[in-house]
């Protein structure tokens, strides 16, 4: 098992000259790339964690001139990332600094914003059920141990952040309504669902079931509304089975009796987005992080459980850093000297298997733990496919020479890895992987 002490735990010994916010730990440099349709809806930046960053964490938003932007915490989860929407800069400034500190506390919800950031999904694993998914939407920070993202729709059949059962998710987005208007809203769902407006309940269809009884918008419920911005929440779990999500509409003008459709494309409103660049410490130290751990390229069942294959790539390292990129997988292997490296993982893909990137600069090293995931299921490669099979043989090699000798590379290995490269071996084409399996 791998122990690190979080980046953010350690004390900055000084402050550095540009610093804009004298008491944060961490300056995180983002570039905007796409500006909100209206600048009620913010920009939204994802930021990596993983011990990155500070506990509790204290966020302050600066312009490129340091002047303050109004934020919303949208989620955190420590173990994962933190999302935000923020006020974009009223020039066309294509970047940001976002700024943190450790909070003494948690932090308290505020009262009041003008943002309105559109549209979001977030699923938790475990305890599916509607209030688990209220949950999320009412606890502070929102969505704790849950993983969240943009999404053009509340219409899918699947899991966007992890296994198909047993999960809760929740929407949520604001839309802009040019005049009054009467509208139908309903929901279409595997298993129950509620449909929350303007943060009332408007639509109930709670219990376990499948689509068939409201598979044309049956379960739905006619609204008037004023011109202006409004709020939808839905919340939804999933037990077993399939699984569906899906909110529908039926606006004025459409026929009586028609079958409501998705709300889609501008029917919501846009909020813009901006990309981590650089995570640097009042101290000086770089942080790297992960990208790939959450989605592998592929896999190969040979076993009792797939293997799967994740190419990863360090982010936020320049050139001009002097920093040392070294992967610790644990059980004596390690990748160093390396922003990129691929990397088999083997066993059940809902168990929580980690490992550490670090990133040693001469102002101090800086580590991140992550974890492996594939949100959706990876390519299935073929041992029929001579690509594939030296796919396999190569990462096989890399993952014994990462255990240095004289220990024994293949020591901790599962069945299931050992019944894979037996699968991908060929006739003189095995024998380096082989000779550094047996020849320690």
């Amino acid at each position: 098992m791998l122990f690190c002490v979080p980046a953010s735990a350690q004390q900055p010994a000084a402050r550095r000259a540009d610093w804009a916010v004298p008491n944060a730990v961490l300056r995180v440099e983002a570039a905007v790339r796409e500006r909100p349709a209206e600048a009620d809806l913010g920009i939204y930046l994802q930021i990596p964690d993983g011990g990155l960053l500070p506990l509790q964490p204290v966020i302050e938003v600066r312009d490129a001139g340091g002047r303050p932007l109004e934020s919303l915490l949208l989620w955190h989860t420590p173990a994962d990332a933190l999302g935000l929407v923020f006020r974009p800069p009223e020039s066309s400034e294509a970047s940001v600094a976002v700024y943190l500190r450790a909070g003494g506390g948690t932090p308290a919800k505020p009262a009041r914003t003008t943002l309105k950031p559109s549209l979001f999904a977030f699923t938790r694993g475990g305890a599916a059920s509607l209030e688990n998914a209220r949950r999320m939407a009412a606890e502070w920070p929102p969505a704790r141990d849950a993983f969240g993202a943009p999404v053009g729709r509340i219409g899918i059949r699947w899991n966007p952040f992890g296994p198909d059962d047993q999960f809760s998710s929740w929407f949520t987005g604001w839309f802009k309504l040019e005049a009054r208007e009467t509208l139908y809203l309903a929901t279409i769902s595997d298993e129950g669902s509620e449909v929350h407006l303007d943060g009332s309940m408007l639509v109930a269809w709670p219990g376990r079931h499948t689509r068939r009884e409201g598979a044309r918008g049956q379960f739905g419920k006619e609204v008037a509304l004023d011109p202006g911005w409004h709020r939808i929440d839905y919340f939804h779990f999933e037990v077993d089975g399939d699984q569906e999500m899906c909110l529908v509409w039926r606006r004025g003008p459409d026929k009586p009796g028609a079958l409501p459709a998705f709300m889609e494309g501008n029917a919501w409103g846009r909020t813009g987005r901006a990309e981590a660049q650089r995570l640097v410490y009042a101290d000086g130290r770089v942080a790297g992080w992960v990208e790939g751990h959450l989605q592998a390229e592929g896999y190969l069942w040979t076993g009792n459980q797939p293997v799967h294959r994740h190419r990863l790539a360090c982010r936020g390292v320049r050139t001009g850093d002097g920093a040392a990129v070294a992967w610790q997988f644990g059980g004596g292997a390690s990748v160093t000297n390396a922003d990129r490296c691929t990397w088999l993982v083997s066993g059940d893909p809902a168990a929580r298997q980690t490992a550490v990137l670090a990133v040693t600069t001469p102002a101090g090293v800086v580590r991140q733990t992550f974890r492996f995931a594939s949100f959706i299921t990876p390519r299935a490669q073929a041992l029929d496919r001579p690509a594939d099979r030296l796919l396999y043989r190569e990462s096989f090699l890399d993952r014994v020479r990462a255990v240095p000798g004289p220990a024994d590379p293949g020591a901790a290995w599962s069945g299931d890895l050992w019944s894979t490269l037996v699968a991908v071996l060929e006739p003189y084409q095995g024998g380096p992987v082989l000779t550094e399996l047996f020849d320690r």
